[in-house]
């Protein structure tokens, strides 16, 4: 049985990353493929529940004094998450394995029936956004996480990397609690994509510029994947 060209689209928040994968998946179903769109990154189930309990328990040891401020509950969090190792390991794994999870749960039966799987978001951004800023871990850290991480999910066939400036992405969402939380994601993606890309770990990876048109961008991407 074929299996399916993987491809996986990332990048900050207010990058375009749905809008492009939700088109290209509709271009490919126009000429006769069998294109898929997942969900790649992590849905919080069980560890929504951890994450619950943790902010109740950071603004009561805060006695509410960092509830209207993105940058002080930011910096309690990180020092709480500092000073508990054993939650520090909590913290990571337990988004580790959901994640590896709904992979299998997923992906994988998509890439045994269809000719594309167009992934939004994918292990990578678990690591990028969720888990390495939370922990402080430096992007050499989240590089060598992400890469041991790769070896247990599928392959995939071609990676994207939609980059925006922050300050665009920001104008964009109306989610996003801070402009801070971008600057520090929108790093973390180009520092390690570009260490992926520099490790030849034998997976195109692409850094596209996201401020184009997006038929544009979906040209673009349509001939890289078409030719990969």
């Amino acid at each position: 049985m074929k299996k399916a060209k993987l491809l996986c689209i990332s990048g900050i928040d207010g990058s375009g990353k749905t809008t492009i994968s939700r088109i290209l998946v509709k271009e490919l179903q126009g000429k006769n493929k069998k294109a898929c769109y997942i969900y790649g990154r992590i849905i919080p189930i069980f560890t929504r529940i951890g994450i619950f309990f943790g902010k109740a328990f950071i603004l009561k040891q805060s006695k509410g004094a960092v509830s209207k401020s993105y940058k002080d509950y930011e910096a309690h969090k990180k020092s709480f998450l500092k000073n508990n190792i054993l939650l520090r390991v909590l913290f990571k794994y337990s988004f580790l394995f959901e994640q590896l999870i709904q992979i299998y749960i997923k992906v994988v039966p998509k890439i045994l029936f269809c000719d594309y799987v167009i992934l939004d978001r994918y292990i990578y951004d678990t690591i990028i956004t969720d888990i390495s800023p939370n922990l402080e871990m430096s992007s050499q850290d989240a590089l060598n996480l992400t890469k041991k991480y790769l070896k247990f999910v599928p392959k995939p066939s071609m990676i994207i990397l939609i980059d925006v400036p922050e300050e665009i992405a920001y104008r964009r969402k109306t989610d996003i609690p801070h402009i801070d939380y971008l600057k520090i994601r929108r790093k973390l993606y180009l520092e390690v994509f570009m260490g992926l890309k520099e490790d030849d770990t034998g997976v195109p990876i692409y850094i596209i510029d996201g401020t184009k048109d997006i038929s544009e961008l979906i040209l673009e991407l349509f001939t890289k994947l078409e030719g990969g």
